[in-house]
């Protein structure tokens, strides 16, 4: 079990832009390293890289999702499995696959709600608003958004709250 500070940590770091990202993912891939164990934090830093270079380095973030998915997989790691459908997702929308991209996000929900993350079902509940808005369905935006928003307040996440008031 991954301590809770360093879920929060991992977190913050997927839902933050931050400066000097390349210094940022250089130091998670020096820690991936230095800690080769394959467990649930290693996952993590696996989609956090993934993430921060989804929209300079497809290419390098692919390979980092799928080394999530792989591992993920092997390790029935259903928490993992639902963080690689939201890599696989923010990829697939940044080169305007917006269906394939909500394929992938209906599976994260799918994995988040079997092992209870609801944090990610909002993120992929977001995303997929986000996708729709994209597509000018301002219907299905407002559907999926508006799902998200009980969720974020019951888990406090003022953020998550903020951006889906945003999309709306």
């Amino acid at each position: 079990m991954i301590k809770k500070t360093f879920l929060i940590a991992l977190l913050g770091c997927c839902t933050n832009i931050v400066s000097g990202q390349g210094s940022h993912v250089d130091s998670m891939k020096q820690w991936l390293q230095t800690h080769p164990k394959v467990d649930s934090e290693y996952i993590h830093v696996l989609h956090s890289i993934s993430y921060h270079l989804s929209e300079k380095d497809v290419e390098q973030a692919f390979f980092y999702y799928q080394k999530a998915q792989t591992l993920s997989d092997s390790l029935n790691f259903t928490y993992g499995k639902s963080l690689a459908q939201i890599d696989l997702g923010i990829l697939l929308s940044n080169s305007a696959n917006f269906d394939a991209s909500n394929t992938a996000y209906f599976k994260a929900i799918d994995y988040a709600e079997q092992c209870g993350a609801l944090i990610l079902k909002t993120v992929a509940l977001n995303n997929i608003g986000d996708n729709f808005l994209s597509l000018r369905n301002f219907d299905k935006c407002r559907q999926y958004t508006t799902e998200a928003i009980p969720i974020n307040m019951s888990l406090k996440r003022v953020r998550g709250v903020a951006i889906n008031y945003e999309l709306l």
